[in-house]
């Protein structure tokens, strides 16, 4: 058998696992609100001399996503992530950082990545309205009202739709001391607005119940899915 021996200069030691990253910053640049998602690439390269694996990467928000490959990556090989953004909900500045751990380092990261770019707001954002009544976008669809004093609600609304919306209440369901309007009265395809509704205590003839459900009129569907419930507190 014959032994292979490596002989190092006087003094050399070989050098650990290194994750050497052309950049650390990633620009984004300027994202619609609107968009579902934008994906940057990365890469990296062990500059050491004993194989690198990422073990897990860690991001300051959940609006920030982060992928890569386990298998340990070669003295001189490259390995890759890809990070995904994830706009909606966040216009504005983006400042993310991504915490890259490959347990080079005996505590922390071994590698910080910072994220930005900018995002602009949406010009229709329907993802603030998490409620859906066929075309009407609403914010939530039940309002509390004390009972005891005078009081206006305003449910934020949108219309969705390619044709005008005029929403009013259901006659004959909404008693004396309720009322029930939609602002503006006629709601243009895309245009925001809120349904107001009022409460005054001292129209009420009878005692307000716990649950009132207001039936929507002006959406072409069946009462059970254009409902909008009201809670009394007595």
């Amino acid at each position: 058998m014959i032994a292979a021996v490596l002989f190092l200069p006087l003094g050399a030691q070989p050098v650990p696992g290194r994750m050497s990253f052309g950049t650390r910053s990633i620009d984004l640049g300027t994202v619609s609100e609107d968009s579902a998602m934008v994906t940057a690439s990365v890469e990296w390269k062990n500059t050491g001399d004993s194989p690198v694996a990422v073990l897990m990467a860690k991001t300051t928000c959940s609006c920030l996503a982060v992928e890569y490959d386990r298998t340990p990556v070669p003295p001189g090989g490259t390995g890759r992530m890809v990070l995904t953004y994830y706009p909606k909900g966040h216009p504005g500045k983006i400042g993310r950082k991504v915490f890259v751990y490959a347990g080079l380092e005996a505590s922390g990261p071994d590698a910080v990545l910072y994220v930005t770019g900018e995002v602009e707001p949406s010009s229709m954002p329907v993802w603030q309205y998490p409620h859906r009544m066929g075309a009407l976008l609403l914010k939530q669809t039940e309002v509390n009202i004390a009972g005891n004093a005078p009081q206006v609600e305003r449910v934020a609304c949108m219309n969705a739709g390619d044709s005008p919306l005029e929403i009013t209440a259901m006659e004959g369901l909404l008693p004396e001391g309720l009322t029930f309007r939609c602002e503006p009265q006629v709601l243009q395809p895309w245009e925001t607005g809120d349904l107001v509704i009022g409460f005054d205590p001292a129209r009420l003839k009878t005692a307000l119940p716990d649950t009132l459900p207001v039936i929507l009129e002006g959406l072409a569907l069946p009462p059970s899915r254009r409902t909008h419930g009201l809670d009394g507190n007595r």
